[in-house]
C-alpha cells in the first residue's frame, strides 16, 4: 500500500509519532505538499484555533482524506462538521492514532474492490476506486466513473451493502458518492472533484450519513 501524505503539524513529537505508527502498520507512504497532491492522499492537519478550519477549506483539498489533530474537545464537533476521514485528540494521541491507522488500512485495503454489474445481455466489472458516484435511475443505476458512465441493472440499496462504508456514503435517496472524490461539503450539497454538484437529502443530512 503506497499513500501520499501531508503532515501539516508543527509539533515535532506528534509528527514523529504519526510517522512511527504508519511504519509499524507497514503502510508505505511518501510525504508531499499541498501544491503536489496526488491520490491516494491522507492529510494530517493540526487545528489550534477555529480559523484553522477556514484556512484548510481555502486550500480546496478533498475533505474526506483529512484527519484533524485537535487539542480542544469543543473542536471535535467542529471537525465532524467538516466531514473529515477522522480526527485525533492530542490528549488521547496513542489511542486515537491506533483507531485512525485501522481506518486507513480498512479504507485503502478495499480501494481496489471489483464490482460486477449486469449491463444489457452481458456483465461488466468496475473497480471501486474508479467510481465517482452512483445515481439511481428508475430500475437502473448510472455508474459515473473516471472513464465514463455505465447504465446497469441494479438497485441503490443493494449496491450500498456491497461497498466499503468507509469509502462510500449515501447522501440522497438517489446518490451514493465516493468519499475520496469529494472536494467540498456544503449545508445542502456536495461538490465533487470534477465540479459536479449533488444534493444532500434531508434524511441523510439529519442522520449524519
Amino acid at each position: 500500500m503506497n499513500i501520499n501524505i501531508i503532515i501539516d503539524i508543527q509539533d515535532q513529537q506528534i509528527k514523529e509519532c504519526i510517522e512511527s505508527h504508519l511504519q509499524q502498520a507497514f503502510i508505505q507512504f511518501k510525504q508531499t505538499t499541498y501544491q503536489h497532491i496526488q491520490k491516494p492522499i491522507i492529510i494530517f492537519k493540526e487545528i489550534k484555533e477555529e480559523k484553522d478550519f477556514i484556512d484548510f477549506k481555502n486550500k480546496q483539498c478533498p475533505q474526506h482524506t483529512c484527519i484533524f489533530i485537535i487539542d480542544k474537545s469543543d473542536y471535535a464537533f467542529l471537525a465532524l462538521g467538516q466531514y473529515p476521514l477522522s480526527f485525533i485528540r492530542k490528549q488521547h494521541l496513542t489511542e486515537d492514532l491506533q483507531r485512525v491507522i485501522e481506518l486507513i488500512l480498512d479504507v485503502y485495503a478495499n480501494i481496489e474492490q471489483i464490482l460486477t454489474f449486469k449491463m444489457g445481455y452481458s456483465y461488466i466489472q468496475i473497480k471501486s476506486s474508479q467510481i465517482i458516484y452512483i445515481e439511481s435511475y428508475g430500475h437502473y443505476l448510472i455508474i459515473h466513473t473516471k472513464s465514463g458512465e455505465y447504465k446497469v441493472r441494479d438497485q441503490l440499496n443493494h449496491v450500498i451493502n456491497l461497498l466499503n462504508r468507509n469509502q462510500f456514503i449515501q447522501i440522497h435517496k438517489s446518490y451514493i458518492v465516493n468519499k475520496l472524490m469529494i472536494k467540498e461539503t456544503k449545508s445542502n450539497e456536495i461538490v465533487l472533484l470534477h465540479d459536479c454538484v449533488l444534493p444532500i437529502g434531508r434524511k441523510y443530512k439529519k442522520d449524519g450519513k
